[in-house]
């Protein structure tokens, strides 16, 4: 009982400290409005950034870049031959046949050779790099180290703007690898058993990591334009109370009418 008692006491001396104004009670907006231009626009770009690496974290745990879909004919779907996909790192690479009543008989479509599975090796990389340097750049805009200054927003903006580019080369490799698929020697004989190749879901996950990150380098770079011309509004009620003071104080020059 005395431990209720005393804890409604100390809610009743908070209420009654906050409605004397002796503690104000600030709401979310009222603590974003008391944040610097430059602040706000860092923390923005660090939320579309944060964005953007998710997208791209699913796009590399999904590993669907190039999709292999079949569209066998009803009349045909109780054939006796069926076909195992080998996949490298979400992308189909060759395609093996072999009869259900004969395994010794076996056939192979080539989709992408080996000496080819470079460019895949390099857009995995490419892909891993954009995910760490857009985790770096989200940590320089949502952490503030005052120290660093506005090297921070340079970093962080470069950073932001690498990103982009990652993803930009990314989406490159993966049309270029659909390119080599689709030439027409290999989509011939795709077409022939009754496959189509497209563009899979991380290709499309990656162009939305690919806007996010444009738009954190907007933010970006609009922080560092707006970094040290603008003042908290607090410090800018201070200054104006302080220029008040010194135009009317007791130390001020009145002015002098002449009749």
């Amino acid at each position: 009982m005395e431990g209720d008692s005393s804890a409604a006491s100390d809610n009743s001396r908070l209420l009654s400290l906050i409605t004397t104004g002796h503690l104000p009670a600030r709401s979310v907006h009222e603590q974003m409005w008391q944040l610097s231009m430059a602040t706000q626009q860092s923390l923005a770009a660090a939320t579309c950034q944060c964005l953007g690496v998710a997208a791209l974290c699913i796009a590399l745990s999904s590993l669907a870049w190039i999709a292999l879909e079949t569209n066998v004919p009803l009349h045909l779907l109780k054939r006796s031959e069926y076909w195992a996909v080998i996949i490298y790192f979400g992308v189909p690479t060759r395609l093996q046949s072999q009869l259900w009543l004969n395994e010794t008989q076996s056939t192979e479509i080539v989709i992408l050779s080996s000496d080819q599975w470079v460019f895949v090796d390099v857009m995995m990389g490419i892909c891993y790099l954009s995910v760490l340097v857009g985790f770096i750049a989200f940590l320089l805009d949502f952490i503030e180290i005052k120290k660093l200054g506005v090297a921070r927003l340079i970093i962080a903006t470069v950073l932001h703007i690498l990103s982009a580019i990652l993803c930009a080369l990314v989406l490159v490799f993966c049309s270029w690898i659909l390119t080599i698929i689709q030439k027409p020697s290999v989509n011939n004989l795709l077409n022939k058993h009754y496959y189509v190749t497209s563009l899979g879901v991380s290709f499309y996950l990656t162009i939305a990591a690919f806007i996010f990150a444009s738009l954190a380098s907007i933010f970006s770079v609009w922080s560092m334009k707006v970094y040290g011309k603008d003042l908290l509004p607090s410090q800018r009620v201070g200054d104006s109370e302080t220029k008040e003071t010194n135009r009317f104080g007791p130390g001020a020059q009145q002015p002098v009418l002449l009749f």
